[in-house]
């Protein structure tokens, strides 16, 4: 991974930090904050995830009439895991994160590049305010929305699982287990009370979506 360098990442998303620690905090992964006694950036990862769900939603609001189902589909798709992983290494900003001694070695995994993104998101936000990381979202997901426009909101395991089992009970009962970076939730997805699906993630939603794949690839039918 490149050694931390703010003038890079700023020529990347095109803003210069007033508060270049501000910066790095959004970059150093629990790990590295846990060696070197920093902050670690969850806490901004807390805040940008909730900046980026009411600018895509405020977007999405404006560009779809749509019902309340298909538009949070659609915000699911651009704001999962996956895809903001895959929009911070096409950025290369994933190249930059601050991670421990023994995690040097190791790809950072989806969901740390998307927790990077989004405590990106919230450092770009106290530093600039929200019309700038507006003008950046909106930016960088302007490809995602067109597609969107074009080819239709990819369904969920959830979304499908939902469809299939439309006249049947589905409940998800999910847990957290573990502190800090070793967290952890396991969901399992019971239809009318059966188990069918279990899956494991460092997110929630992950987690549960993991489930609903598993469910749908059972044997189970109604």
């Amino acid at each position: 991974m490149r050694k931390f360098e703010a003038k890079l990442i700023e020529d990347i998303i095109g803003y210069d930090f007033h508060d270049k620690e501000l910066l790095k905090t959004a970059f150093t992964h629990s790990s590295y904050a846990n060696e070197h006694k920093k902050e670690s950036n969850e806490r901004l990862e807390f805040l940008g995830d909730s900046i980026l769900s009411v600018v895509i939603s405020e977007e999405i609001f404006k560009r779809y009439h749509k019902s309340e189902g298909e538009l949070t589909k659609i915000r699911a798709s651009l704001v999962s895991e996956n895809s903001l992983a895959f929009i911070a290494s096409q950025l290369g900003l994933d190249k930059f994160l601050l991670v421990g001694e023994g995690l040097k070695q190791k790809q950072p995994t989806a969901a740390m590049i998307a927790d990077l993104f989004e405590a990106m998101l919230a450092a770009f936000y106290l530093d600039g305010g929200i019309e700038k990381t507006k003008k950046f979202v909106l930016h960088i997901f302007e490809s995602a929305l067109n597609d969107i426009k074009k080819s239709g909101v990819p369904d969920s395991f959830k979304s499908k699982l939902q469809e299939r089992f439309k006249k049947d009970k589905i409940i998800y009962q999910t847990s957290a287990a573990g502190e800090g970076e070793d967290k952890y939730y396991t969901a399992i997805v019971l239809i009318n009370n059966i188990a069918c699906g279990k899956g494991q993630a460092g997110k929630k939603r992950v987690a549960e979506e993991l489930a609903a794949e598993q469910a749908l690839k059972s044997t189970i039918r109604k």
